[in-house]
C-alpha cells in the first residue's frame, strides 16, 4: 500500500505469553514510536488501544511536513508477564499520492471542470497532472496550466484528443511525474528538438511511483523535475542513474552533484562508470526551492558515452538537508536510445 503525508496509519499488533504462545494482554498498554529516516520522531503521537485479549490497534497520522521518499518505521514496546520486548511492526517509504479524484462536471478542448468539492484556491492544481481514468476521454493525461477556484475550471495543455465530459472520472497527481525536454541540438542540427512528456496514466494505481526518462545518446539531455517538495534547506543534491541500485556510485551511468554553497566538486561526477571529459558537461540547477523544481543537464559529448543496450535503468534525485538528513525526492526508470537514422550528410 502507498502512503503519503497526512495519511492515517492503522496497524494491528498481538501479544502473547513467550513460553506458551497463548494470546494475552500486556501488563500495561503498549507504546509506539515512529522513526523517520533512521531517527525517532517523538512529536508523532501513536495511540494504542486494546481490541480483545492479546490484540491491539496502533494508530498515528503521518505529519504533513514529511516528504515523498522518507522511510518510516513503527516500533511497539510491550511487557507481557514481566518480560519486556520491542518489535518493528510497520515499515513504509512515502510515495506521491493522488491529490484528488472525482467525476468532472464538464469539459472542453482545453479545459476540464472539476467536481464542486474541488479546491476553492485559484491555481491550487497548477502544475499537477490531470489523468482521465474512466468515462469520456479515458486514458489521457495533461498538465494543468491554470485553475479557477471559483468556476472549478482547470486549463490544460496541450488540448485533449478527446474532450472530457460529465461522465469523465479524473485523478490529479503531483507534478513529480517528470516533465522531460530532450533538446536534440547535437547530431540533429540547431532548432531540432523533441519534447517527451511523461504521462501518469499507466502509473495510476493509487499513486505515482516515478516516471520513465528517455535519453538519446549524443544529444543534450535536459530533465525538469518539478513538484518534489520544499527543499529550501538543501545543502547537496544528487542525480544518479545506475544499472542496479547495488552498484557503487563510481559505477554510475550518470551521477551529477550540486552543492549549496557551490564547491569545486560540483557537476558531472561519473559517466558510464568513468570520469567525464569535463565536470562542467553535467549540471543540476534549483529553479524553485519552495516547490522542489530542479533541472538536470548533460551535454552531448557525455551522453554519447552511454551504453546503447535498450534496457531500463534506475535513477533517483536525493537531497542532503542542513539538518543532516538525506532523503529521496523522486525516483524512476530511464531508457537510453541510440540513433536509428544515420545520415552521412
Amino acid at each position: 500500500m502507498d502512503y503519503k503525508p497526512g495519511d492515517t496509519v492503522y496497524v494491528e499488533i498481538c501479544t502473547q505469553v513467550f513460553a506458551t504462545g497463548v494470546a494475552t494482554n500486556a501488563d500495561s498498554l503498549p507504546t509506539g514510536t515512529v522513526n523517520k529516516n533512521g531517527a525517532d520522531d517523538g512529536a508523532v503521537a501513536v495511540t494504542v488501544s486494546n481490541l480483545d485479549a492479546g490484540r491491539y490497534k496502533a494508530v498515528f497520522t503521518i505529519p504533513t511536513t514529511y516528504l515523498s521518499g522518507d522511510v518510516l518505521n513503527l516500533t511497539v514496546a510491550a511487557t507481557v508477564s514481566g518480560v519486556a520486548g520491542k518489535a518493528g511492526v510497520w515499515h513504509a517509504k512515502l510515495g506521491i499520492g493522488v491529490i484528488r479524484s472525482s467525476t468532472a462536471q464538464a469539459g472542453a478542448a482545453g479545459t476540464i471542470t472539476l467536481d464542486a468539492g474541488a479546491s476553492a484556491v485559484t491555481d491550487f492544481y497548477k502544475g499537477a497532472w490531470i489523468v482521465l481514468v474512466a468515462g469520456a476521454g479515458a486514458g489521457q493525461a495533461r498538465m494543468c496550466t491554470a485553475y479557477d477556484g471559483v468556476t472549478k475550471i482547470a486549463t490544460i495543455g496541450p488540448n485533449w484528443a478527446t474532450n472530457p465530459g460529465a461522465t469523465s472520472i479524473f485523478a490529479i497527481l503531483p507534478a513529480a511525474a517528470v516533465d522531460v525536454d530532450t533538446q536534440l541540438t547535437a547530431s540533429h542540427g540547431a532548432g531540432s528538438w523533441q519534447q517527451l512528456t511523461q504521462t501518469a496514466a499507466a502509473a495510476l494505481a493509487g499513486s505515482l511511483a516515478g516516471s520513465t526518462i528517455t535519453i538519446h545518446r549524443g544529444d543534450t539531455l535536459t530533465v525538469n523535475f518539478t513538484g518534489m517538495g520544499d527543499i529550501q534547506n538543501w545543502t547537496k543534491l544528487w542525480f544518479t542513474l545506475k544499472r542496479v541500485a547495488e552498484q557503487t556510485d563510481p559505477e554510475s551511468l550518470i551521477q551529477v552533484l550540486l552543492s549549496n554553497p557551490g564547491g569545486g566538486g560540483d557537476g558531472l561526477l561519473y559517466i558510464n562508470g568513468g570520469a567525464p571529459t569535463l565536470a562542467a558537461n553535467g549540471s543540476l540547477a534549483v529553479t524553485d526551492a519552495v516547490t522542489g523544481a530542479v533541472t538536470l543537464t548533460v551535454k552531448p559529448a557525455e551522453t554519447l558515452k552511454l551504453p546503447n543496450e535498450g534496457k531500463l535503468y534506475l535513477y533517483d534525485v536525493q537531497v542532503l538537508r542542513s539538518t543532516g538528513v538525506v532523503s529521496t525526492l523522486t525516483n524512476g526508470q530511464a531508457r537510453i536510445n541510440g540513433d536509428v537514422t544515420r545520415i552521412a550528410a
